[in-house]
């Protein structure tokens, strides 16, 4: 990419780019093309960039592996967190709110429409690719290892395709759709886990919630980490923060993070009843850094202070 086209990028980041070829998406990234319809990048070896809001010409599949980041696609922004994978469809628009050189973590899949004809892949009607899915799918450690060696080996297939007498191209382009195909049913998979979790009677998934809350408290978690976030509840139960907060708020009418405020006020009440302990030290057993940010909390959700509840 030449000097200007890289200052124009770089001066104009709010420019809706089309990404219409192979070459374009892995020249952005500094990174060699093997095969015109079909690319699978190791991100970790990309040149850093400015992402612009693109309209995709490409069907893509990325996995995450750094923290989370805020991604707009179709017409929502979403959490893109780290073991989790996005999906995106040709004439879908989607931008990543990055100002700066950035240099994502995480492998990525891209596959021109012309290959998905050719090889009757169908992407177009598998719902992974449509705007009303449009979370990301958390995968499990386990899940991610074994993509990653998909990955890497469907990388090693587009990248090192046999060249000469005994030469089968139609062979070769088989092999790489069916490893696309190993892929997406994998991810379908991960897809299904989800949509069961949140699927679940929204009771059950409440019941986990409040057990998870308990063992927080219990487990000394709130003096040790502190305060309990929506963030680390909807980690635990294998939830993307924005499914969990829907589900919680779909099941009890407040957010997540007003439920787990409601609930710690309830645990201070409790533990206030005990006149062994001082306010101070309820503070600190709840995860307060200092009492008077209890106290704070405490006014704002019963309305009045620790001092007057006694």
């Amino acid at each position: 990419m030449s000097g200007q086209a890289r200052s124009n990028r770089m001066t104009k980041p709010n420019t809706i780019e089309q990404l219409n070829s192979i070459r374009q998406f892995n020249e952005e990234r500094g990174q060699a093309t093997y095969h015109e319809h079909v690319s699978v990048l190791n991100q970790a070896y990309s040149t850093p960039f400015i992402p612009h809001e693109y309209l995709s010409g490409l069907y893509l599949i990325f996995l995450k592996e750094s923290e989370c980041e805020g991604i707009q696609y179709g017409r929502g922004r979403y959490d893109f967190c780290r073991d989790s994978l996005l999906f995106i469809a040709p004439g879908q628009v989607f931008s990543q709110h990055q100002t700066e050189l950035y240099r994502p973590k995480g492998w990525v899949i891209a596959i021109h429409p012309d290959f998905v004809a050719g090889q009757a892949l169908h992407l177009d009607k598998n719902r992974l690719f449509h705007y009303e899915s449009n979370a990301a799918v958390p995968v499990t450690a386990e899940v991610r290892e074994q993509l990653i060696r998909l990955f890497s080996m469907l990388q090693t297939e587009v990248s090192t395709a046999p060249e000469g007498e005994y030469s089968n191209p139609r062979l070769t382009q088989n092999v790489i759709a069916n490893y696309i195909r190993l892929i997406l049913s994998q991810c379908n998979r991960a897809a299904s886990r989800l949509e069961d979790s949140v699927n679940k009677p929204p009771t059950e998934l409440l019941v986990r919630f409040e057990n998870e809350l308990q063992q927080y408290v219990e487990q000394g978690k709130t003096e040790s980490v502190g305060l309990p976030t929506v963030k680390y509840f909807a980690s635990r139960l294998h939830l993307s923060p924005n499914y969990f907060g829907d589900a919680i708020k779909s099941e009890t009418g407040m957010s997540a993070k007003a439920f787990i405020e409601k609930w710690l006020t309830s645990i201070a009440k409790q533990k206030m009843a005990n006149p062994s302990l001082s306010i101070a030290q309820v503070a600190y057993q709840l995860g307060f850094s200092h009492p008077q940010h209890f106290t704070r909390f405490f006014k704002r959700n019963v309305g009045m202070s620790p001092t007057q509840y006694r």
